[in-house]
């Protein structure tokens, strides 16, 4: 039987008179264009990154989402296998549970082309938290990615090869030799050598040793003891100089001699009719291994806080990760309004608002207070003169108020208890956001 190309068909074919090689030529040629642009584009942030990446003392973790996802994958497997401990994680699971893998010491490289994958953006908070170094590559400039980071590059003028526009093309390829470029470079500079590169005895035999360090724990799994993929790795990880620890159930095993710690777990009898299958044996490994976790977890007094850290889609997490300003609209300058100003140009200015408050600021710029929808309502209902009045009699002079700092379940508390829609978020006394319980409640996060 052939093989079968699955994919949708529109009546009749488009694309001209261009056939499959003039198509595959132009794609090639728009790719080589991009990347002399990208090879322009290297400079302070390239080597602000390198510096990052080369100075931390954990490790270097590439996360992208989609397509960027694959690139990160690319990424961290070429600096692991060139010398720089990497790894590559799917943002979604960094939202149940993957931050974890992250520590403080650790330099975190984010991958969005716009800049603006929910994924990524959702995971910012809690990276911040962690306290990693965070850098980024993305093509816009303005984005949540690129404000969020403390080193980002920018890859301007990347126009994606695919005909439509709209496959990642160009841009993954860019972001690719970008990767490159870092992964070599930093090779260069710390003088690894073709003799490290016996280091690398499956994925592990092939460079994945390079995601292990010195400082590191490693434990093998081999229910014999003597599994080859397993036994041939050993002598690469003593040269690293990892602490080595086996579980077995094979006390007389190259792995249980070669370890300095083993576990040995006796009379395991496979569940399996035939007596083959692991059946027992796995679930006795993943239970002593669930057991380890929750004794270490004890034992260093992970709170539940800690795990909202590292799981921010979950309710929990979003309630312990995200902040008033992760959520707040920016401030618009039709929100602003002077105490001496009119009615009218109130009722004009939150017509134009994307809310239904207006904040009063003083000379300085300090919020001085808030006037709703209904402080107008009700000024218009007592017969006003709109045009002569000023508001600043109707100013609510003690509003309630989110300090940016604040986390967003806090302001969703206050709020409710206060009976307000809408409160406005300030940093040192100066308005930058209004944030609503709508906003909030939509986010997932209830009291």
């Amino acid at each position: 039987m052939g093989r079968r190309v699955l994919f949708c068909r529109r009546h009749g074919r488009g694309g001209g008179s261009m056939n499959a090689v003039e198509a595959a030529k132009e794609v090639v040629l728009k790719e080589a264009s991009a990347l002399s642009a990208v090879a322009g584009q290297i400079g302070e942030a390239f080597e602000r990154m390198a510096d990052a990446m080369r100075s931390c003392t954990g490790k270097v973790v590439i996360i992208g989402m989609g397509k960027s996802g694959h690139v990160a994958n690319k990424m961290a497997a070429t600096l692991s296998s060139l010398g720089t401990c990497s790894i590559s994680l799917h943002p979604g699971e960094c939202m149940h549970g993957d931050l974890g893998m992250i520590q403080k010491q650790d330099a975190v490289i984010l991958i969005s082309y716009s800049g603006e994958s929910d994924e990524i953006v959702r995971i910012i908070p809690g990276l911040k938290i962690i306290g990693a170094k965070l850098m980024g590559i993305t093509c816009n400039a303005q984005s949540t990615l690129a404000r969020s980071c403390e080193v980002v590059q920018v890859l301007d003028g990347i126009e994606e090869a695919c005909h439509l526009g709209l496959a990642p093309t160009t841009s993954t390829t860019a972001v690719m030799a970008y990767g490159d470029a870092l992964a070599v470079a930093i090779s260069r500079l710390e003088g690894f050598s073709k003799n490290a590169i016996s280091l690398h005895p499956g994925e592990c035999m092939h460079g994945d040793l390079g995601m292990i360090q010195k400082q590191d724990a490693v434990i093998l799994i081999s229910y014999s003891g003597e599994s080859d993929e397993i036994v041939r790795i050993i002598p690469g990880l003593k040269i690293i100089g990892a602490k080595l620890m086996g579980i077995t159930c094979n006390a007389q095993s190259t792995l249980a001699r070669s370890c300095e710690v083993v576990q040995v777990l006796d009379g395991i009898e496979e569940a399996c009719h035939l007596g083959l299958a692991p059946t027992t044996s796995t679930t006795a490994v993943m239970a002593y291994g669930d057991a380890l976790a929750v004794a270490i977890s004890r034992l260093e007094g992970f709170s539940k806080n800690d795990f909202g850290v590292f799981h921010p889609a979950g309710s929990l997490g979003k309630r312990l990760t995200i902040r008033a300003t992760d959520l707040m609209r920016p401030i618009r300058p039709e929100t602003l309004i002077a105490p001496d100003a009119s009615v009218a140009d109130a009722i004009i200015a939150i017509s134009e608002s994307d809310a239904d408050i207006l904040l009063a600021t003083d000379a300085e710029g300090c919020l001085a207070g808030i006037l709703t929808n209904g402080d107008l309502k009700r000024a218009i209902s007592r017969g006003c003169d709109i045009r002569e009045e000023a508001v600043e009699g109707m100013v609510n002079r003690f509003p309630c108020f989110a300090d940016a700092s604040s986390m967003a379940v806090d302001v969703l508390r206050m709020a409710t208890e206060r009976g307000v829609g809408t409160v406005p978020v300030v940093k040192d006394d100066i308005p930058v956001g209004i944030l609503s319980r709508e906003d909030i409640l939509r986010e997932g996060i209830y009291l």
